[in-house]
């Protein structure tokens, strides 16, 4: 862009840069774009690693107990009305 501009006369460009300052308009947006989708993306996968569900642990084949989860564990739950975030250690 700054190339374009070099070769403009304040805001009046030759009739023939109009295809190169509209190509580089476009790849402007297409980039912006890009970092917002980028950056949702990464802030959803920040949010599913914090607020991953838990789940319980199915009984084995013998039918015993599974054993207590160590560490840290959050829950997190939305509803109609309500936010409900819980944690476990």
């Amino acid at each position: 862009m700054s190339d374009i501009e070099s070769r403009c006369d304040g805001k009046r460009c030759p009739a023939e840069l109009k295809g190169d300052a509209d190509a580089a308009t476009t790849l402007g947006h297409v980039s912006t774009v890009s970092f917002i989708v980028g950056a949702a993306s990464a802030a959803a996968g920040v949010v599913l690693l914090v607020v991953r569900p838990g789940g319980d642990a199915a009984p084995d084949a013998a039918g015993a107990a599974p054993q207590a989860r160590r560490g840290v564990v959050w829950r997190a739950g939305v509803g109609l009305g309500r936010v409900e975030i819980q944690g476990t250690f």
